[in-house]
């Protein structure tokens, strides 16, 4: 197997080592020797680029340079307090189908229960600093951690969008099933059916041409959304078509393969 239909192999987050990662790159350097127009790309923000080129026979090395922007870290009950979100009250329910279809349902019950005493303990310390004021106590209190807060997500993006300035909103969210539900609830609520915002669900699964949309700039004056799988990157996308446009070479346009 020589990548024959393949142009560029792109590796991201290599940093990230693994069985299969590791597997992956020795069986490219085996094939570089008989593949030498196969360009490939092994990305990373915290990667040991030294180690990499000399295993790769003293390859060149490309060092992006980024902007350190400025960042303020809001916890889930500075969260709670801004947006005064407060969920209901849990029902009483048995163990998560996940906990069920363990082989050591045992095991997981006790981690289960453990995490449940930490966190009694931690809001109950909440409560006696007073740190935050009572509904915020009661809304972590009331939290299902099994479940992605979605109504919680919602809400925070209305007060970003309120309270915030203007520019993209990126969300992380575990799969395409709450992304989603995420953006049925988003372009459903009247908030957002102003003109103004631009709500961009983004998943590996979604067609190219979908894909494209998030590449032009927003234009001034409206809030663009997109919860990625593709948007995690350590590129902007302008540097990313750069490098891609760098590295494509002369020759027939090939299919990219990318990690």
């Amino acid at each position: 197997m020589l990548l024959r239909e393949v142009s560029h192999v792109v590796l991201d987050e290599v940093h990230e080592r693994s069985v299969q990662s590791d597997f992956l790159i020795i069986v490219l350097r085996d094939i570089l020797p008989h593949r030498p127009d196969l360009k490939v790309i092994l990305m990373s923000a915290t990667l040991n680029a030294e180690l990499f080129s000399q295993y790769f026979g003293g390859v060149p090395m490309y060092n992006i340079p980024s902007v350190v922007f400025p960042v303020a870290r809001y916890f889930l009950e500075d969260v709670l307090q801004m947006t005064r979100f407060c969920p209901p009250p849990p029902t009483r329910r048995g163990p998560p189908s996940w906990v069920r279809h363990l082989r050591g349902q045992a095991e997981a019950m006790e981690k289960k229960r453990t995490e449940e005493q930490e966190r009694a303990e931690y809001i109950a310390s909440l409560e006696a600093k007073r740190t935050y004021p009572p509904y915020v106590v009661e809304a972590l209190r009331n939290m299902d951690g099994d479940q992605v807060p979605l109504e919680l997500m919602l809400e925070l993006v209305k007060t970003i969008c309120r309270e915030g300035e203007l520019g993209a909103i990126l969300v992380f969210l575990p799969g395409w099933d709450t992304i989603s539900k995420l953006h049925d609830m988003l372009k459903s609520d009247p908030v957002f059916r102003s003109r103004n915002y631009l709500i961009i669900p983004l998943h590996s699964l979604m067609p190219t041409s979908f894909q494209q949309s998030v590449l032009p700039d927003t234009p001034a004056g409206e809030y663009e959304w997109c919860p990625p799988h593709l948007a995690e990157t350590s590129l902007t996308i302008d540097a990313w078509l750069g490098l891609c446009h760098r590295l494509r070479g002369e020759g027939r346009r090939k299919r990219m393969m990318c990690d």
